[in-house]
């Protein structure tokens, strides 16, 4: 059995914004309080995949993701095709929604869009490397 845990909010709002969004918005950036763009947003857009149901960085955090709110509700047909229960760690803390998205990702990559790097930087994954080509 997998162990119980508490959702925030935004757990919430990431996997159920295709049910509450109006069908018009095509896609919705998702961003935790602690998340600073220092960029024209704009950008962003240009390097979305519209086939993939979310898009995120590499470092697979989902506190900065974009959810294509048309195909968005399929994930919950892939959710339904994995096991979560041989995830030996997701058994022992719990499951949450960053846990979901990235064993979503690991058993049908081309469902997942990837943001450029400079869209992800964060100080966990060494900012200071990447200062001088932040977009």
């Amino acid at each position: 059995p997998v162990k119980q845990c508490r959702h925030t909010f935004g757990t919430y709002y990431r996997l159920f914004a295709h049910e509450v969004l109006p069908k018009s918005v095509r896609s919705a950036l998702y961003m935790d309080t602690d998340v600073v763009i220092m960029s024209n947003i704009n950008h962003l857009w240009r390097h979305i995949d519209a086939k993939s149901l979310f898009h995120w960085g590499n470092d697979r955090c989902a506190g900065f993701i974009i959810i294509n709110n048309s195909e968005f509700h399929k994930i919950w047909d892939y959710i339904r095709q994995i096991d979560f229960n041989h995830a030996e760690y997701i058994r022992y803390k719990g499951i949450n929604d960053q846990d979901i998205l990235e064993k979503v990702h690991d058993a049908f990559p081309h469902i997942v869009g990837s943001l450029p790097q400079e869209w992800t930087i964060s100080l966990a994954n060494g900012a200071w490397k990447y200062a001088k080509n932040i977009v």
